[in-house]
């Protein structure tokens, strides 16, 4: 069953894995779907979806975000030569 837990006027639900499943903040309500450790699909309360594409990177989970899709609009992360994200 999952838990909630509650901060203030923001609640998060997590799953069995304490991973965030569900963040409750004012009228919004984002669900999170997981693979692993990183995130692949936030999904709004208002009907917007947000997917996520991860890509290689010497520490796992860490920066690998690559591609944002949001309602069909994709964008692309780029990294400067400091690895900075333009």
């Amino acid at each position: 069953m999952p838990k909630q837990r509650s901060d203030g006027a923001i609640s998060a639900l997590l799953n069995c894995l304490l991973r965030r499943i569900r963040i409750s903040e004012g009228a919004t309500h984002p669900y999170f779907r997981h693979d692993g450790m990183d995130f692949i699909e936030i999904a709004k309360s208002d009907g917007t979806v947000t997917k996520l594409t991860h890509g290689c990177t010497p520490t796992t989970g860490i920066g690998s975000v690559v591609e944002v899709d949001i309602d069909g609009t994709r964008y692309y992360l780029h990294q400067d030569h400091r690895g900075f994200v333009l």
